[in-house]
């Protein structure tokens, strides 16, 4: 007979596969990430963020772009990983041309209910 602690491991294997996070539907809480990407070049007066924001609504991404003061965009992505790497895809594939370097970096998700556009000062209040 199986020890109990068996039990126990395959319960909470089976919890973490069916549990959901209710922000992104249909995707396991195991597998959201959160990335922030800072896109330079000529990125700015382009479109990019409104352009941004309605190619992830195509994605089960959440989350932000915006203007940083400095001339570059930054971009806050949460969700599940082949959809953050696909929804960036896309974006690099838009703006190939615009864009002359990107940093990303993993950061602390922060539950956004959508992906939107915000503004500089509102970035400390998210």
């Amino acid at each position: 007979m199986p020890h109990s602690s068996t039990f126990l491991r395959i319960d909470v294997i089976f919890l973490l596969h069916h549990l959901k996070f209710p922000y992104v539907k249909g995707y396991e809480m195991s597998r959201l990430v959160a990335r922030k990407y800072c896109y330079e070049g000529r990125v700015q007066g382009v479109g990019f963020r409104r352009i941004a924001e309605s190619v992830a609504s195509a994605f089960k991404v959440t989350g932000y772009v915006m203007n940083l003061s400095d001339g570059r965009v930054e971009m806050h992505v949460e969700g599940p990983i082949d959809e953050i790497d696909h929804f960036v895809q896309e974006i690099d594939k838009t703006f190939h041309s615009k864009i002359t370097r990107v940093t990303q970096e993993l950061v602390d998700l922060r539950k956004y209910n959508r992906f939107s556009v915000a503004f500089e000062k509102e970035r400390v209040e998210m």
